[in-house]
């Protein structure tokens, strides 16, 4: 098994998406993030429409802090608008060329019984092919 190349960084413009779960009957969400890396450490935006009942069709904006250790990369994100104002916090493990990042998101809670929680994938926008890319991965991915 290889290891990450430790001269990527993650600065660009990420395609993404997420789940929440099934239970909720809720559609998958798109987003587009972009991402400045700089020693470890990142910022950036998500830009986003959302699926949620209440929200859905709103635009959503949310910003971005988070770290990378080699492959692993956590971030939070925090909404600051479409009437949302809670943060989410993502895991996730960087594929070895760098340009995919897959894992689960949460929305914390004080009772372990009302955490939300789902799967995301960002890909790196690198091909005129990236949307369809992101559903195929997603699609086959396991729960």
């Amino acid at each position: 098994m290889g290891s990450v190349d430790k001269s990527f960084n993650l600065t660009g413009i990420w395609n993404g998406i997420y789940n929440y779960p099934a239970k909720y009957e809720i559609p998958e969400s798109h987003f587009l993030a972009t991402l400045i890396e700089f020693g470890g450490s990142f910022s950036g935006s998500i830009h986003e429409i959302m699926q949620r009942r209440g929200h859905r069709g709103v635009k959503a904006n949310a910003s971005v802090e988070g770290k990378r250790t080699e492959d692993l990369v956590t971030f939070v994100k925090l909404y600051d608008g479409g009437g949302l104002s809670h943060s989410v916090h993502y895991e996730g493990h960087l594929s070895l060329d760098g340009c995919e990042i897959e894992g689960h998101w949460h929305i914390p809670h004080e009772d372990p019984a009302r955490i939300f929680a789902g799967r995301f994938l960002m890909i790196r926008r690198r091909a005129v092919k990236t949307q369809q890319t992101l559903h195929e991965r997603f699609e086959h991915a396991a729960p």
